[in-house]
């Protein structure tokens, strides 16, 4: 049998001493901290949680408690979790604006890289945020700012240089966050800073792809005016105009087409590279009159294509039945099989 090893003796004198340091940072009360660190205490001291003054003072909003500790601290401690929670974070969600500023100061006075540090994912795993059910592992403090719905502090990140395509954990960008929560006066904040918008999730999904995925029109159309690149596909090799296409917005379709990749549309699973084909489209929404319509505008852009490349023109194309209730028949091409029955 083996033996056991003898656990260590807890020491009192530093459970007492970690005490008084976390009661005082959470009180607020910076020149008691002061003197406890001059007299000995370690400045950085946890609880068994991992809790250090420093969360204390970030979660409670002690501004110059937090730019005391943060000057005196080892740059590790600004980016240790207490149950998965970094002083930025506890910062952000707090509300409170100018620690979250004396906390980066505090990284930059101890030679971090800035960027690095703003882009910091914590190890919180939560179902909601703010008014959100949600989902979310390892946020950056962008993702909370964004999810919390604060403009403020949002903005004042992005002046820090945080980048608004930062992701969490799993891959997805604070932006994208913005695009499913639906919060457009957040995504103009977001789009003023002039982000990269070629970033894309894990699933290579642009957010474009996300914008149309959601059913958010306008934010769609403002993507689009910022410069998103509309030829991005996802791991499906699926590009932004199929997305639309699925989902019936025949005014978002045609606005991407014009900017489509004549290569990105030809290599599309939706045609055969003579005839756009229904069932290929897979139509999440629509009246069959409106797919009707959404079948003649990737026609059109197919056509359009052949007819640059010097290929046969379809002259034919038309829905036979009726063109309003009931799905309507799509004719052959005119290089379709010919049943020698329907001659005589």
């Amino acid at each position: 049998m083996s033996q056991e090893i003898p656990k260590l003796p807890r020491c009192k004198a530093d459970d007492d001493n970690m005490e008084k340091l976390h009661q005082a940072a959470r009180r607020g009360q910076t020149e008691l901290v002061r003197r406890l660190v001059n007299s000995g205490i370690l400045v950085n001291i946890p609880n068994k949680f991992g809790c250090t003054a420093l969360h204390l003072a970030a979660k409670h909003g002690h501004v110059a408690m937090v730019r005391e500790l943060a000057s005196k601290a080892p740059a590790a401690n600004l980016s240790s979790q207490w149950h998965g929670r970094r002083p930025l974070t506890l910062a952000v969600c707090g509300g409170h604006k100018e620690c979250v500023l004396a906390l980066v100061e505090g990284a930059k006075a101890q030679g971090l890289n800035c960027d690095a540090f703003l882009a910091e994912n914590d190890e919180c795993d939560v179902q909601e945020v703010g008014r959100f059910r949600k989902a979310c592992t390892g946020q950056s403090a962008m993702h909370w700012a964004v999810g919390l719905q604060n403009k403020e502090i949002v903005q004042m990140l992005l002046s820090l240089g945080c980048n608004p395509m930062t992701r969490d954990r799993v891959g997805e960008a604070a932006l994208l966050r913005t695009i499913e929560f639906g919060d457009d006066e957040m995504l103009d904040v977001l789009l003023a800073a002039r982000p990269r918008l070629d970033v894309t999730d894990k699933y290579s999904k642009s957010a474009l792809h996300w914008a149309i995925e959601h059913n958010r029109k306008e934010m769609a159309s403002k993507l689009l005016a910022a410069g998103v690149d509309v030829n991005l596909e996802d791991s499906e090799h699926t590009s932004a105009s199929v997305y639309a296409a699925r989902r019936c917005q025949m005014k978002l379709l045609q606005d991407i087409l014009k900017n489509t990749d004549n290569e990105v549309f030809v290599n599309a699973s939706i045609h055969d590279g003579k005839t756009v084909q229904e069932e290929r489209v897979g139509f999440l929404s629509g009246t069959p009159e409106e797919r009707i319509d959404i079948i003649r505008e990737l026609q059109s852009k197919l056509d359009q294509i052949v007819k640059e490349r010097g290929g046969p023109q379809r002259k034919d194309f038309h829905f036979a039945g009726k063109e309003r209730g009931g799905v309507a028949a799509l004719h052959f091409a005119p290089s379709a099989p010919v049943n020698e029955r329907s001659k005589k």
